[in-house]
């Protein structure tokens, strides 16, 4: 049978230093039929110059297709955007910032194919990275923590390494607000409508830990978190 097609988006802000070393683990994905989405969300400084640039230059076998927010409104209402002109069953997402291992899709689809209607939702364990590229031990314990998480809440995932089913994206109005935190806010959907998630230990992504990280520039992260849930859901 021949494989669907699904869509990994790379979502960019403001990170020219590290988003051609992004792109490119994307278009070395081993799976297809894959849909790239190369989005950003306003930025200041040079990355959309380069996606549009890397794009133009690329003559892989995946389709890929540019695009740029008018307004920056967040990563919630910039997932939600490019979900609506996806063309894949799943939207695997990838930061700006970050690497994708070159099996990521593949191994995700083979997870996911063999799930029922009920699991939407993915997210995978990472390799953590320092600005240079250099792997690093910080936040050790919390990583140790994700099985407990999991175990506790079945739609738990981790935003980084998150792929998710078309519809589930689709089926979601657009926020009124500006919203960083978008997973807190997917699991408690996925909660509330008695959908599940998946949790890989396989490593599929380097995750990159720089001063620019949004769960490291937002201050009071866990406030700022349930101040987000409560006005998203309320």
């Amino acid at each position: 049978m021949q494989n669907p097609t699904l869509t990994i988006a790379l979502f960019a802000f403001n990170q020219e230093k590290y988003v051609v070393e992004a792109v490119q683990s994307l278009f070395r994905q081993s799976y297809t039929p894959l849909q790239i989405i190369l989005s950003d969300d306003c930025s200041t400084d040079n990355s959309y110059a380069l996606l549009q640039d890397m794009a133009s230059e690329y003559d892989g076998p995946h389709k890929v297709i540019v695009r740029k927010s008018k307004t920056n409104f967040g990563l919630l209402h910039h997932i939600l955007s490019v979900a609506a002109i996806a063309d894949g069953e799943l939207l695997i997402v990838a930061a700006g910032d970050d690497i994708s291992m070159e099996n990521r899709v593949k191994k995700i689809w083979d997870t996911f194919c063999k799930q029922d209607s009920g699991v939407i939702a993915y997210s995978s364990d990472d390799i953590i990275i320092d600005r240079d590229g250099l792997v690093t031990d910080v936040d050790e314990e919390r990583i140790s923590k994700r099985d407990q998480w999991h175990k506790r809440n079945r739609a738990w995932i981790h935003g980084g390494t998150a792929a998710y089913r078309i519809n589930f994206l689709k089926d979601l109005p657009m926020p009124d607000r500006s919203t960083s935190f978008e997973d807190m806010i997917f699991i408690d959907l996925m909660n509330i409508h008695g959908y599940r998630s998946i949790r890989s230990k396989e490593k599929l992504v380097k995750y990159r830990y720089h001063e620019g990280n949004i769960s490291l520039r937002v201050e009071n992260k866990k406030h700022v978190r349930d101040r987000e849930r409560k006005a998203i859901l309320r």
